[in-house]
């Protein structure tokens, strides 16, 4: 098994209740923490991830 290490985080935007974030799909909120990790990682190779 491949070791998986965590090196940045990142946090989904936030909003009151019912608020902007609750009309965004929920599988598309959660690319934009994806985004920003592999840009702040870009000399990872993510197509070689399993």
């Amino acid at each position: 098994m491949t070791a998986g290490h965590i090196c940045f985080y990142v946090r989904t935007p936030i909003g009151r209740f019912g608020g902007l974030p609750s009309m965004v799909r929920a599988d598309d909120l959660g690319t934009i923490p994806l985004r920003a990790l592999m840009a702040q990682s870009a000399d990872v190779d993510w197509r070689s991830m399993p």
